[in-house]
């Protein structure tokens, strides 16, 4: 019984496992942040630029988007 007794204990320690754990969450929330700004700004350009060409239909002159 005592040769699995330092087994246990290796196992056991949990010494730095927070810190792994918040690096892992950091980096899932960053992800995840990036995903959703590259997403929202394309959508959201897309939207204003549709805005424009509704708004600015009734002109003869070209619009032009840069």
């Amino acid at each position: 019984m005592q040769k699995n007794q330092p087994e246990q204990h290796i196992l056991s320690d949990e010494s730095g496992q927070s810190f792994i754990e918040f690096i892992f969450l950091l980096l899932v929330v960053m992800t995840m942040s990036f995903v959703m700004i590259a997403g929202f700004n394309g959508g959201m350009s897309e939207r204003w630029k549709a805005l424009v060409m509704i708004i600015s239909a009734p002109t003869t002159s070209e619009v032009e988007i840069r």
